[in-house]
């Protein structure tokens, strides 16, 4: 799995979880681009779109949840909402699990679709509109 960060249309960042194993594009290296948004010190948001993954290593859960822990402390949060969306139903589950151990640190929705032409960014815009198309927690 790869991941690939999108600030093209900042404070809006896409994060995209790619299918292909890129060994130069680790855990740790999308962790240390998440936290690199935070020295712009100023508000964001993050889509995840993780449509293509069918599966999260645990090594991925564990250090992505120790990440939300660290940065859940910081004040200001910068970071104001997140959106999560997945293709498939053990993704959601997955993620519905770690979040019943580890509460979000922003607002989270959660999108479940099979449409590979969503407009990310639409969706983005729309969120507040349709919120019963998502599962959304609150920090």
């Amino acid at each position: 799995m790869s991941v690939s960060f999108d600030l093209e249309k900042w404070p809006v960042v896409f994060v995209k979880f790619h299918r292909v194993n890129n060994k130069n594009n680790n855990i740790d290296e999308f962790l240390q681009k998440w936290q690199t948004l935070y020295s712009y010190k100023t508000q964001f948001d993050m889509i995840f779109d993780a449509r293509e993954i069918s599966s999260f290593s645990i090594k991925y859960i564990l250090k992505i949840s120790q990440f939300m822990m660290k940065v859940r402390k910081y004040n200001p949060q910068y970071c104001k909402n997140t959106i999560m969306v997945v293709k498939k139903q053990y993704i959601k589950t997955l993620l519905d699990t770690v979040f019943s151990f580890q509460k979000p640190f922003t607002k989270y929705y959660l999108y479940m679709t099979q449409n590979e032409n969503l407009d990310l960014y639409d969706l983005y815009l729309k969120r507040d509109l349709y919120p019963e198309k998502f599962t959304i927690t609150l920090p």
